[in-house]
């Protein structure tokens, strides 16, 4: 039987603390387990709920179209008898249908009759409408449906529809061509119509190309893939409190390609944005897993406040960064499920950003998690198991033992010695027998695993989406690992045809084994790059070797001593949206942001740290709770078919609450009793409480006119307890407009430009990320004396201390040419202004300096972001690129009575960038002698063999001149290929600790003396040697010491870099439907394979940090894994 459609077919919208939280964790998997199962038990179900009726004139079929969505009733009849004739007069309510039918009848000559879920309307003679019924029990339908009338009855042609990747699409349009009659695929995605042969069948989906279907066959079943409409998906961007649709968006925003983000091995989806959006740039300080890396959207937005952008999960500004104390780093961002990521936009101008007032200043990243979808329960594994190496070149490797004693040798017939003498010196003090690989011994290949299951589907009233996942890390050096365990929920429930509530939860922990970094001597890449190798690990007794880095034996820091911290996670909201009317409605949402850091030390009695007093232990606790709630009203004025307004109104208040405990004992009793309680002696501990709110109300305008101009105006009105009392509250606002030239009449018969966009912004967002108590004057506790408290006055009050503003400016052209040349090309200024300084002060009350407004800074540059079909085949080869570009300028403008301010190795000055290097020019080596020379001046026109005569000068940047990605994506059939190339070019790293390993012999014998490939390679020998590694001389005071800072440490930190590579194959269809399964792929995927370096000499990784200076940390790893997607 076919339906009878009087209008478009709906489209549906698709320790004590760890073991409480373990058995919470527990509990949630199993709710989450028993939601899954109740959910989907109920998929086909609908909620019973009390029917409203109230109508004025209108017409009864109209009626039975609601109904037929408030209830589980289809109604049958004759559309003779049930016609735009027939309207009715009604305000009702009950429960009960039978009353409600009759109160709706009651004005008519039409009758009714209710069986089982169908309902039957006819006039006179009830038994062909019964024998209908009775023929076909199975029919059911959402809209609808004429009975009776002899032309109706036709063949039923069944078919079903899928989608590119195999799995069924619930809820497609199925119209036949030229009428109204038309289905909807079931939760199977499958359907049947009555149609002739000859008919054409339209199928459409919300994201899909819509497409038509001629039958020939009416015996045979139909089967149609539909495939994904980019266009469509690209229409509507997740934006700041809600989403919009792009054609109207005046921002600079870009909505990434979570395809590269979800397979990634990577233990955050931050480290996979780097190449992969244009303006943002990502990099990583440590290879440690799970360590918090360096995003930076548009240049550098601070000194002293921080530059991070803010985070946002699914409407929740939430915690970010390290929280940790006794962990080298730490990453609440990292306990994200990349799995369970749906959608990522990145937010970069004012029209984009200011919404979020005082939070946007440096842009904003937003996380959308996957939703349930109508229909019946999918589920989707992944599985990955790999390993990970350490990047280091044979250039970087450590001297073997003939190595360096050769260089000793050398250094002691430099210093006087007749080269007999030198050899007799040098083997009488050293074992030539022992030749220790400390690469071989303090390196390792790390093994990796990641193992995700997810589930999600429902009714048209409830869906769910639910995930577990588990990733474990061994780091490449010994003792450093991550494990993470996440969970997730995810529920959306229409309570009735107004009010939709949402839910959702997640948990995670993370667990990190870690090490200290820099010169600490607990850091086991220090001893990797300084022990000498003629130094054995082990005694011949098997003890530990304790002669070595003062009893810092590497590896029996690893095997005696604990460095732990668990990181844990829980993120929960709550929404309510209510429609008063189609255009207008309110939402309100509540969240919560956990975070806790419990991390616990132990230092062995033995050797290291804790060998002079029994052993040492530490335990710090640091928890940090975030609160927020939003309300929103949203209103849509469609005033004409030309003009549409669109206002949201909004409040917002948030509060964090941090606290922390610490605690810190020595003299352990028995061996392996490691906890706090098992030590004598108390040395400290310390309690901190803080908190911090945030008090908004704002708004936004949208006008649209004609589909072809665009205007966006915000503001908000934020309130930090952050600053000083005279300058609490703040305004920020922006304003953007766009202007769609595709649209109009000149471009009309231009078939090629499918897209054509200039847009353009200005406006004022803010910083308010500085210390909770930053205004205040304070008194510090802790000067105690004789046993009594003392307080001591320790911050000057600023009553004036205020936010840092951000004043961005933004224009852009978006293009689409035929589908096939898609991109952007955007032009930024971005000026910060009231930056915060340290101001000096008269000491008289012990105060040397105050915290104030007085810097300005500038960040410049263009982006260029081109996606390109290169060759499409669907039936054969494919061929896509896409590839980013971004270049900036960082300008400082403006400090206080423009001083320059010289801060380590960098020189801040008006007109140059915050990360100037600034320090002396090394000129080489002497071919004369052999002597280290350095430049007097930035002249670099006279040289000196004396390091306290050279000067210090600016000496380049720590800032890229620009940084590009490239992605090509190649397709054969169901074998595919893809690749990413990341480019750093322009900027220079610093080597903090090159000049302990370039010593050029003043570190005699001493254990942690071993000297670099570069020195035995390069190293001057003979007089008229050209080179700039100076002789090599025994106890050296003339170069080779640890003040001696210059750039001969400094290198060009341009490289290109194989970022990721991944080679996959989806099973084909015939061989998946054999196994019943909906979609099986197989892949093997490699990150960081090839790494090209433009600097040679350079001594580490050039990936080193946004600051360019390298510290001795665990070195960027290449993976290789080999994985595997399955859904059914």
């Amino acid at each position: 039987m076919k339906k009878k459609l009087n209008g478009p077919l709906p489209i549906r919208d698709t320790d004590d603390f760890s073991k409480k939280l373990i058995r919470i964790m527990k509990i949630y998997s199993l709710i989450l387990c028993l939601t899954i199962v109740k959910i989907s038990a109920s998929s086909l179900t609908v909620y019973g709920q009390n029917i409203e009726l109230n109508y004025q004139d209108t017409e009864l079929r109209a009626i039975l179209y609601d109904l037929e969505e408030q209830t589980d009733y289809n109604f049958f009849y004759n559309n003779k008898l049930v016609n735009e004739k027939v309207k009715i007069n009604i305000s009702f309510s009950s429960e009960n249908v039978q009353e409600v039918m009759s109160q709706i009848l009651k004005s008519t000559n039409i009758n009714f009759r209710i069986i089982n879920n169908n309902i039957v309307l006819y006039k006179d003679d009830f038994s062909e409408a019964s024998e209908y019924i009775t023929d076909h029990p199975s029919d059911r339908s959402l809209t609808s449906q004429s009975i009776l009338d002899p032309d109706d009855f036709q063949q039923v042609v069944e078919g079903k529809v899928l989608d590119d990747n195999g799995l069924p699409l619930p809820g497609v349009n199925v119209i036949i061509q030229n009428t109204n009659t038309g289905t909807q695929t079931d939760f199977d995605g499958v359907f049947s119509i009555e149609a002739e042969e000859g008919d054409v069948l339209e199928f459409s989906y919300v994201g899909m190309e819509s497409l038509t279907y001629r039958i020939t066959d009416l015996d045979s079943p139909i089967e149609v893939v539909m495939l994904q409409d980019a266009d469509q998906l690209s229409e509507v961007l997740v934006v700041a409190y809600g989403k919009q649709s792009r054609a109207s968006f005046t921002g600079a925003a870009v909505d990434v390609d979570v395809s590269k983000i979800d397979e990634s091995p990577l233990a955050s989806f931050q480290e996979s944005l780097q190449g992969n959006v244009a303006g943002l740039q990502m990099s990583t300080e440590s290879g440690q897993p799970g360590a918090a890396p360096n995003i930076r959207i548009r240049g550098i937005g601070s000194i002293n406040a921080s530059s991070d952008p803010l985070y946002v999960i699914d409407g929740i500004p939430v915690i970010s960064g390290n929280i940790s104390q006794i962990a080298t780093s730490s990453n609440t961002i990292a306990g994200i499920n990349p799995k369970d990521i749906e959608n990522i936009t990145v937010l970069k101008d004012a029209s984009a950003t200011s919404i979020y007032g005082s939070r946007g200043a440096n842009g904003v990243i937003l996380i959308t998690t996957k939703q349930g979808k109508e229909g019946k329960t999918t589920f989707d594994v992944s599985a990955q198991r790999g390993v990970s190496q350490m990047l280091l070149p044979d250039r970087n490797k450590p001297l073997n033992t003939d190595q360096h004693l050769e260089l000793l040798i050398e250094s002691r017939v430099n210093a006087g010695d007749t080269p007999q003498e030198a050899e007799d010196y040098i083997y009488s003090n050293v074992d030539r027998t022992i030749d220790t690989d400390w690469v071989d011994v303090i390196t390792r290949t790390g093994n990796y695993e990641q193992y995700n299951i997810s589930a999600n589907g429902g009714s048209d009233k409830t869906q769910f989406f639910a995930s577990l996942g588990l990733y474990e890390q061994e780091g490449v050096i010994i003792g450093i690992g991550y494990n993470k365990l996440n969970a997730r929920l995810n529920v959306n429930h229409q309570a009735t045809d107004k009010l939709k509530i949402d839910f959702g939860v997640a948990a995670n922990n993370q667990k990190l084994n870690t090490n200290s970094d820099a010169g600490s001597a607990h850091n086991p890449v220090r001893a990797l790059a300084r022990v000498v190798p003629w130094e054995p690990v082990y005694n011949e007794d098997g003890s530990y070797n304790t002669d070595i880095l003062l009893t810092y034996n590497p590896v029996g820091l690893v095997e005696e001593n604990i460095r732990e911290t668990k990181i844990y996670g829980i993120l929960g909201n709550l929404s309510l949206t209510y429609d008063f009317t189609e255009n207008f409605s309110f939402q309100t949402k509540g969240n919560v942001d956990f975070n806790l850091a419990d991390e616990f030390r132990f230092d062995n009695p033995v050797f290291g740290e804790g060998r002079n007093d029994g052993g040492r232990g530490r335990a710090y606790n640091n928890k940090i709770i975030n609160y927020n709630i939003t309300n929103l009203l949203k209103y849509n004025w469609r005033i004409n078919d030309d003009n549409n307004l669109d206002f949201t109104l909004g409040q917002e208040a948030q509060k964090i609450e941090r606290s922390s405990v610490y605690a810190y004992v020595s003299n352990y009793g028995a061996p392996g009793l490691t906890t706090l309680d098992n030590a004598s002696v108390f040395l400290n501990a310390t309690n901190s409480r803080t908190a911090s709110s945030i008090s908004s109300y704002f708004i936004n305008a949208s006008y649209a006119f004609g589909n072809k101009y665009y205007l966006n105006a915000t503001g908000r009105r934020d309130g930090s307890s952050r600053f000083g009392s005279d300058v609490r509250y703040a305004n920020f606002w922006s304003v953007g407009g766009a202007w769609n030239i595709a649209a109009e009449d000149f471009l009309e018969n231009a078939e090629v430009v499918k897209e054509l966009k200039l847009r353009s912004s200005y406006g004022v967002n803010g910083n308010q990320e500085i210390g909770d108590f930053a205004s205040r004057g304070l008194y510090s506790t802790g000067a105690d004396y004789n046993g009594q408290p003392g307080y001591v006055y320790s911050q000057q009050s600023n009553p004036g201390l205020t936010w840092e503003k951000n004043k961005p400016f933004n224009v852009g052209v978006d293009f689409n040419f035929n589908h096939r040349i898609k991109g952007t090309i955007e032009y930024y200024n971005r000026t910060t202004t009231d930056l915060l300084f340290r101001v000096p002060i008269s000491a008289t009350n012990g105060i040397t300096n105050f915290l104030a407004n007085i810097g300005e800074m500038k960040n410049s540059g263009w982006e260029f972001a081109l996606n390109t079909v290169n060759i499409d085949n669907p039936d054969g080869f494919t061929w896509t690129s896409n590839f980013n570009f971004t270049s900036n300028e960082n300008e400082i403008t403006k400090l206080q009575d423009d001083e320059a301010i010289v801060d380590g190795y960098y020189k801040r000055e008006v007109g140059e960038d915050f990360y100037t290097f600034f320090m002396p020019g090394f000129a080489g080596a002497d071919p004369e002698n052999g002597d280290a020379l350095w430049y007097t001046d930035g002249s670099e026109t006279n040289t000196t063999n004396q390091y306290s005569e050279a000067e210090p000068y600016k000496q380049g940047s720590a800032l890229p001149d620009f940084y590009s990605g490239l992605t090509n994506t190649l397709t054969y059939k169901n074998l595919s290929f893809s690749f990413m190339l990341y480019l750093n070019y322009g900027n220079k790293v610093y080597d903090y600790w090159g000049r302990y390993t370039n010593s050029d012999g003043s570190a005699r014998l001493n254990d942690r003396g071993n000297m670099t490939q570069n020195i035995y390679e390069n190293r001057w020998q003979n007089p008229g040697d050209i080179t700039d590694v100076p002789k090599v001389v025994w106890g050296n005071s003339q170069s080779g010491l640890s003040s001696q800072h210059s750039t001969r440490f400094l290198y060009d930190g341009t490289y290109l870099r194989l970022r990721d590579v991944t080679l996959s194959y989806n099973l084909p269809e015939n061989f998946i439907e054999r196994i019943r399964v909906n979609n099986l792929r197989l892949y093997l995927k490699g990150n960081n394979l090839l790494t090209w370096v433009k600097d040679d000499k350079i001594e580490m990784d050039p990936e080193v940090g946004i600051t360019g200076q390298s510290d001795l940390r665990i070195p960027i790893s290449r993976q290789l894994l080999v994985g595997l997607d399955l859904s059914f």
